[in-house]
């Protein structure tokens, strides 16, 4: 069993998509309202067959497991230092370093970012480290969820895997913004979904029909 495991453009996207007031985990350029989620199925979908053989980096919402060689290291989301190595390693290039400043431009600082060509590590004060992906593998080792989706999947694949609408950031009425897995976390309010108990989840974009961002973790209750 597999443990279980928000600056600049490209980055505020992941970040801000942790649930900017009222549309949470979608762009946060979107002024469109959230659409209906659609709730899981049940029971759970069954993974997409993968290339167990393969190198791969499997995110999930606390860790990103790296399986390699016989065996798998699992790097949580606290360890935001051994998470840049790792990526420094596998990419053989050092990343490029920023301060995380807040959205609204008050001059606070969040944490910091460490960004390669196709990958960013996110590292907030007194939070979690957050993890984007904008391509399906990284040096020799393919980037995965634990359902078989990783960025290039097709729309068909992630609802099949239990994927489920959550943003329309372009306004075109077409989801563009897909949650991958959902768990309940007590003591929070979801902002989407007024009522009930806020959720963490894998956050994916989609360019047409096929996933072109993936990253972890995103959440529907937070405001940034």
């Amino acid at each position: 069993m597999r443990a279980r495991p928000m600056l600049t453009s490209i980055l505020l996207i992941p970040f801000l998509l942790t649930g900017c007031a009222g549309a949470a985990s979608s762009d946060p350029t979107s002024t469109a309202a959230a659409p209906t989620i659609r709730p899981l199925p049940d029971p759970a979908p069954t993974p997409l067959d993968s290339d167990t053989s393969a190198d791969e980096l499997v995110v999930t919402l606390d860790a990103i497991e790296y399986t390699h060689d016989g065996r798998t290291d699992v790097f949580t989301l606290d360890q935001a230092e051994s998470l840049v190595a790792l990526i420094e390693e596998l990419t053989g290039q050092p990343p490029a370093r920023e301060d995380i400043e807040d959205p609204r431009g008050n001059g606070d600082l969040f944490g910091t970012s460490f960004t390669w060509a196709d990958v960013t590590v996110a590292s907030f004060d007194g939070g979690p480290t957050s993890v984007t992906f904008l391509s399906p593998a990284v040096g020799d080792a393919d980037v995965i969820t634990a359902e078989g989706i990783k960025v290039g999947s097709t729309r068909a694949e992630v609802i099949a895997a239990g994927g489920w609408g959550e943003g329309d950031s372009d306004g075109d009425g077409v989801v563009d913004t897909v949650n991958l897995g959902m768990r309940a976390v007590p003591g929070t309010d979801s902002l989407s979904r007024p009522g009930e108990v806020g959720a963490e989840f894998i956050g994916l974009s989609l360019t047409g029909d096929e996933v072109d961002r993936m990253w972890t973790p995103s959440n529907d209750f937070t405001d940034l």
